[in-house]
């Protein structure tokens, strides 16, 4: 994902977090929580990017539409991994495409 998209989407998990256990006098636990989602949003990501690159779908509109129908519209954090990173996951579905086509022409020679 984009430098400016991460930090964007980062910073708005941690202010929630923050703000949701700002009464918690263990900072360990608002770092884990944090840790949670982080991972969360990585497991997310390689999720839409698997789904779209089962599909074969490279064209960016293509996959707004196709990850409307399959995310769950009651998470914000759905939501706005394909608002910031559509870009990224549609370039990465491109590249994995890309890889998986090279390589089963390498085993073809």
């Amino acid at each position: 994902m984009r430098d400016v998209n991460v930090v964007k989407l980062t910073a708005q998990i941690k202010m929630f977090v923050y703000a949701a256990f700002s009464s918690c006098s263990n900072s360990n636990i608002v770092e884990n929580v944090y840790s949670e989602l982080c991972q969360y949003i990585v497991e997310k990501f390689k999720y839409f990017v698997t789904l779209l690159g089962e599909n074969c779908i490279i064209d960016k509109y293509d996959a707004v539409d196709f990850l409307r129908k399959i995310c769950n519209k009651k998470s914000n954090i759905e939501c706005e991994l394909i608002v910031y990173a559509l870009d990224n996951i549609v370039n990465n579905v491109k590249v994995t495409i890309h890889f998986i086509a090279n390589r089963k022409q390498m085993l073809k020679i």
